[in-house]
């Protein structure tokens, strides 16, 4: 099925195309838990940084930001301490239209020539 002469493939898909998140959480309250067990859509960064106190400040660092995520299901097998509840949970990015689902950054020094 190829529609070009040359010998290449013109198409090649390989692996997963939504990002996962699996994690476990503290919820502070009980709103944040509501919101968590409704799977309201919110967004999730997630940032590595090194020589700074954020990302743009850093030197070298990942970030890595989800933009519309949900959570998909959640285990509260975890012990709570007082009012604080933990789960552990897998969250899904899903797609935005006209936007990006998920964005990654990397900084860094070093030059590549």
């Amino acid at each position: 099925n190829r529609i070009r002469r040359d010998r290449s493939a013109s198409y090649i898909s390989f692996g997963e195309t939504v990002a996962n998140l699996e994690t476990e959480l503290d919820f502070i309250d009980r709103t944040e838990y509501d919101n968590f067990v409704a799977t309201t859509q919110r967004a999730v960064r997630l940032e590595s940084v090194n020589g700074g106190a954020n990302f743009a400040a850093a030197t070298s660092g990942v970030q890595i930001i989800a933009n519309r995520m949900v959570w998909e299901d959640y285990d509260l097998g975890l012990e709570g301490i007082g009012d604080l509840i933990m789960a552990g949970v897998n969250g899904r990015s899903i797609g935005i239209a006209g936007g990006d689902a998920y964005q990654i950054k990397v900084k860094s020094p070093t030059t590549i020539a």
